[in-house]
């Protein structure tokens, strides 16, 4: 920057934010360092000198080793918002390469249940890097045992639109942790409309049946087959697996219909007499 452009920024704050916020955009961390100088000696009191120093301190870092990983990972998460109302659209492309930067830090890295943002799952998950998300996470030999890390593969699946993957994830975290799963469902878009239509089921099922309720509406699941050969050996999964064996029959049409039909209402009623409830509506009225 030349000294008529320094002189021509003097005594204008706005034109001096536009040059910096440019600079930090394109990653011209010398510019952007002789902006901020100029902007905390014109306007030291400026409202948004804070958050363009610590945008500037981030970028700094980038060419530098991770030191203490936790505190950068706070830090670069506080720097969301900011970062949002200062660079607008170029606001992700400015964050990805600093969450990058971190992932490296964590490769290799174990996950810690009382810290599970410091793990590769999460840090990819910021730069929308989904691929990386699911190998992080698959890489974990007991990811299934811990949600959080099972959540984050169901996000990564459904913007990977694999959804018979993620079904099966979804189904297995609905019968080992069905409350935590019926407050994480909406996040995904690929099964948020059918969760809205079970929830609104006059009969209020346990959310523990959504499997079922799915595999009662949606024919197609009956030939899914499990890829993950989650250890699932709940109540709840045997009885989905008695349901799909008496909806088998009946497609399949090699036993009388009538008896096929009065095994299917006999599990129902054993399961969940609400479940046969809206299953003998669902006959008659057709819907959902």
């Amino acid at each position: 920057m030349n000294y008529f452009q320094i002189d021509l920024f003097q005594n204008n704050a706005d034109i001096i934010i536009n040059a910096l916020v440019s600079a930090l955009c394109t990653r011209n961390t010398t510019e952007a360092e002789q902006l901020i100088q100029l902007l905390q000696k014109e306007h030291p009191s400026h409202s948004q000198l804070v958050d363009l120093q610590k945008l500037l301190i981030a970028q700094q870092r980038f060419h530098q080793p991770v030191k203490e990983i936790e505190y950068e990972l706070n830090e670069l998460r506080d720097l969301r918002a900011p970062t949002l109302k200062l660079l607008g659209k170029e606001a992700q492309n400015y964050l990805i390469p600093l969450w990058q930067r971190l992932a490296k830090a964590l490769h290799g890295q174990c996950f810690n249940p009382l810290k599970p943002e410091l793990h590769c799952s999460f840090v990819y998950s910021e730069t929308t890097d989904w691929v990386g998300v699911r190998e992080s996470v698959e890489n974990e030999p007991h990811w299934f045992q811990h949600f959080i890390l099972a959540l984050r593969l169901c996000k990564a699946l459904d913007f990977l639109n694999e959804l018979e993957t993620e079904i099966e994830i979804w189904f297995y975290l609905f019968w080992q942790f069905p409350d935590k799963a019926a407050a994480a469902i909406l996040s995904v878009k690929n099964l948020r409309d059918r969760w809205w239509i079970f929830e609104s089921i006059e009969e209020e099922l346990n959310p523990v049946h959504f499997p079922i309720w799915m595999l009662l509406t949606d024919s197609k699941l009956i030939h899914y087959l499990p890829k993950k050969n989650l250890p699932v050996s709940t109540v709840h999964s045997k009885n989905y697996h008695i349901i799909r064996k008496a909806l088998r029959k009946k497609q399949k049409k090699t036993e009388s219909t009538q008896d096929v039909e009065l095994e299917l209402r006999i599990a129902l009623k054993d399961i969940d007499e609400d479940l046969l409830k809206w299953y003998l509506k669902k006959r008659v009225t057709g819907q959902p």
